[in-house]
């Protein structure tokens, strides 16, 4: 009987090693692929509606009163009854201010997160001017809120009764408190604003969008100083509104 030997045959060599697995950070990175895109439209759109209210209540609180007091309060139950109707409130307000500012602290954090993987330290960009001013005018923007509709609605169970005769109330009786919080809101507010607009709009000179958003800025400040004075020349309130408004600011241990 004869051995029948088959042929040798070249055969593709067997790895030593298996693909390496992706690192946990590099598996974080790639899972987020999806959500990081989505939360910059949640934050740009979010400030699309924002800023209609801001439109609308900018009218009433500063606009308006230049002219005369009494036609900021017609034109302030003439835009409240738009933007703080149950149906729209929630939504353009509350909803809008929560989403940008969620997501946008979403987004900072995975930054720095993506910082610290990719650069082993933390970068600069959270000196972005457009950012800091969001921070300072997060506790601004609350503190407004909780004074003018959050306290009144607890407290006195609607805010009806909050128009510009309250603002001159506070005007009267804490000046310094009054004009710093509401010049306060106005420059942060107006600067964080228009800073981000021009990204929005497609800008990149960062220090010419800095320079502009300051110079507007420091024009709605001017411009609110003058409605200011002029609520202020509002007669002061008595009798039965005047202790609705001092039960508001007791509660907030103010007056």
């Amino acid at each position: 009987m004869k051995d029948y030997k088959e042929p040798l045959q070249a055969v593709d060599p067997i790895p030593a090693e298996l693909p390496k697995e992706p690192e946990d950070n590099e598996k974080k990175v790639k899972g987020g692929s999806r959500l990081f895109p989505f939360l910059q439209k949640v934050q740009r759109y979010s400030s699309y509606s924002f800023t209609a209210f801001l439109t609308l209540h900018a009218a009433s609180v500063i606009v308006a009163p230049v002219v005369s007091p009494e036609l900021g309060n017609s034109t302030m139950q003439f835009t409240s009854a738009v933007y703080q109707e149950a149906a729209v409130e929630p939504i353009l307000v509350y909803g809008s201010a929560l989403a940008h500012v969620g997501a946008g602290l979403v987004l900072r954090a995975h930054k720095l997160y993506l910082d610290r993987v990719h650069y082993n330290k933390f970068l600069k960009g959270w000196a972005n001017p457009t950012i800091l001013s969001g921070y300072v005018l997060m506790p601004i923007v609350v503190g407004h809120a909780v004074y003018h509709r959050i306290a009144p609605q607890w407290i006195l169970g609607d805010s009806s009764m909050i128009t510009l005769d309250y603002v001159a109330y506070s005007l009267h009786h804490h000046p310094i408190l009054a004009w710093s919080a509401l010049l306060s809101i106005v420059g942060v507010g107006v600067f964080h604003v228009s800073r981000g607009w021009h990204k929005w709009l497609g800008a990149w000179n960062q220090w010419k969008m800095t320079m502009q958003s300051a110079i507007i800025s420091a024009t709605a400040i001017a411009f609110s100083s003058v409605s200011l004075f002029r609520i202020g020349q509002l007669p002061e309130v008595t009798g039965w509104v005047a202790k609705q408004y001092h039960q508001v600011l007791e509660a907030l241990y103010i007056d």
